[in-house]
Parts: structure tokens; sequence; C-alpha cells
């Protein structure tokens, strides 16, 4: 199939993972030459500027309400109605439960189902069986890592074809800083030659365990490792972060740069890359970072282990383990092992998770949906 119509449903165009993710991917096969639309079930819209300008007018927002407004999936259809997509792609959940919905409004194509998430502890019985309902009903399962399909199956989660496409970067765009960005880097920072920076690419909320990070810092300050902590992005919790940084004397180690559009200018100037969340799937940033030669501190969560080999590119503690988190730091105070495990980090990027690659397996799962669905109606 020389020319694809692609449409992808996603819950907002607001800065994570998943977000970036679906722009990635919209923005290549785009390029390539498939005609796509992008279809956002909430206003926030941060990551629409990162589009190519064509793909940003193909680009809606039916600006749902509430957790099933009518409204909304009635416009979904109608837009559905107008593209004609030869197969539609569904990223997480609740667009998934949306286009389900929105299917009884008639023209069905072929649905691929992309999973970025497991199950939030907090999930109530009824929310976890309507994820199960909806994703089911899927043509197609795609999955970061095994890790993570399992835990679906494990929960009841199945569909007539699965597959696992692990997260994919630009490695091109994401690889090791020369030493004149590097040190241009360092100096935006603020820090010094000796100084081990630590980076957290992620947004400032709750679930995302920054306090952790901030506590381990404060025990190896007092121990005398001159570190500086880097924290990209922002969010509803920067403010009670500052405080505690000011309470634990860190106010002069740390700088939170808000939101940025080129997170690798950042992590150029970065020894460590860290992340401390009570839970992930398989995180891009920790992926971006891999590939800039960054050597990793991850908490041990959903398929963080598929991406951080321990003892050769990085380390994982458990969630919330403060001593834990300073111990894994604590070994990459010496700048050799840095080295080492950087190096190892890059060759793992490259090896697993070229974002081309990436592309390229979504591409030929959605020719194959389509032509079998137009064989099937043939």
């Amino acid at each position: 199939m020389d020319k694809l119509r692609v449409q992808i449903v996603l819950n907002s165009l607001a800065v994570g993972g998943a977000e970036r993710h679906s722009v990635d991917l919209a923005s290549d096969l785009f390029r390539l030459g498939d005609e796509v639309d992008l279809v956002y079930l909430s206003p926030q819209h941060d990551l629409l500027r990162g589009l190519p300008e064509e793909l940003q007018s193909r680009a809606v927002c039916i600006k749902r309400t509430s957790a099933v407004d009518v409204i909304a999936v009635h416009d979904l259809a109608r837009l559905r109605k107008r593209a004609k997509p030869d197969v539609v792609l569904t990223v997480n959940q609740f667009p998934q439960v949306i286009h389900n919905l929105s299917c009884l409004f008639g023209q069905v194509p072929p649905v691929a189902a992309v999973q970025h998430s497991m199950a939030n502890p907090s999930d109530s019985r009824v929310k976890l069986a309507i994820t199960r309902a909806a994703l089911c009903a899927a043509d197609a399962l795609i999955y970061l890592s095994p890790v993570q399909r399992a835990y679906w199956r494990l929960r009841g989660v199945s569909a007539g074809r699965e597959e696992v496409i692990p997260n994919g970067v630009d490695l091109q765009r994401f690889r090791p800083a020369d030493p004149v960005r590097r040190t241009q880097s360092r100096s935006a920072i603020g820090a010094a030659t000796s100084d081990l920076v630590i980076g957290v690419c992620a947004g400032l909320r709750s679930e995302k365990r920054h306090e952790t990070l901030l506590h381990a810092a404060g025990r190896l300050r007092a121990e005398g490792l001159p570190l500086r902590l880097l924290f990209i992005g922002d969010g509803p919790r920067r403010t009670a972060l500052e405080a505690l940084a000011a309470g634990l004397g860190l106010t002069d180690r740390l700088r939170v740069t808000g939101y940025v559009d080129r997170v690798e200018d950042w992590l150029a100037g970065c020894d460590i890359a860290c992340l401390s969340s009570t839970h992930e799937t398989l995180p891009l940033a920790l992926i971006e970072a891999q590939a800039m030669g960054l050597a990793i501190v991850a908490s041990r969560v959903g398929a963080t282990q598929d991406i951080v080999k321990e003892g050769r590119d990085g380390y994982l503690f458990a969630v919330d383990d403060i001593e834990g988190l300073a111990a894994c730091l604590r070994r990459f105070a010496d700048s050799g092992q840095r080295a080492a495990f950087g190096a190892a980090a890059r060759r793992h990027a490259e090896a697993r998770f070229d974002r081309r690659r990436m592309v390229g397996a979504y591409r030929d799962l959605f020719v194959e949906l389509a032509f079998q669905r137009k064989r099937t109606a043939a």
C-alpha cells in the first residue's frame, strides 16, 4: 500500500511520554507521505507546535467535557467519516473507550490500540473492567515491552493480534554531547567542572516522586559529594519541591528549567539521568537519556528493567527507597564508571530504541490491518 490514511486518537497534546511518542509517530508517517489526522480529547496542546505546519492543521480537539461526552463521541464519528482512515490508532485506554462508542455511528475501520501504561494502583475494579472490555475490542494491541504485555494478560486483556513495539528515539537528535556542547550546557545549568549533575526529565507531578531524589541528594550533599540537580520540566508540584529543596539546604544546588522544547540541550550537561517514579511503563525520558550516553538510575517499576541493564548501564532501586537511591548515585561519583556505563547505555539505545525501526513496525502493522480488512470486505 503506497499511501495510508491514519487517524490517531489520544487524550491530549500536553507534555508527556505517550503524547510525545504520538507526535513523533504522526510526524514521521506524514513525512513518509501518509495522510495523518490527529484527534485529541482535551484542549491541552503544548506539543502542537512540534508538528509539521501542514499536520498542525489536521489536528483537531473535540473538547470532551465529561467522562462519557455524547457530543464528543459524535464528533469523533463525524471526523472519522470525513477522513475515511484505513486504520485508527488509539493511544491509551480512554481514547479506545471513546472510539468504541463512536463506532455506534458507523464507519468502522480496523483499530490498533497502543498501551503506554499499566493500571494505576488506585484504579477501581469498575475502571479496570471498562479498560479490559475496550482493549479487547481492538483488532490489534500494541505494547511497549514484554513485561507490560504479561501484566495486561494477567488481567484478562488480549486481542487477536498483539505486538510489542518499544518506544524509539531519534538517535541523531539524542546523541552524546561533544565537549563544546557539554560545556555550554553545564554553564547554563551553573555547574562547576567537579559537580556531579543529576538530570530528571519529568513533569513535576506527585507520581514522579522528585522528593525521593531531593532527600537522597540531601544525604549525599551532607557527605560532601559535589552534586547539582537539574529538573527538566514543570508542573503543579514545582512550588512544593522548591520549598523542600530549601528546607534541605539545596536551593543553590537545584535548577528547574520549566517547560522546554529541546530537552537534549539540557541533558548534554548531565552526568546521570534519574527517574524516581512510583509507576511508569517504558519511560521515553530514560531512553532519550540513554541515547545521550548517560548512565541511568531509576526506580524498579513497570518495564524500567527493559531499559536499564543493572551493573552495565545503570542501577535500579525500590520505590521511595531514599537510601537505595543514594547508594546507586554514590556509585557514580567515579567518573570512569560513569563513562563506561554511559557508553553501554548508548549502545543499548542504538540496538533497541531506534525511532526509524519503531515507525517502520507501526506502519507495517497498519498496512497489514488495512489489507486484511479490505480482503475480508471483498
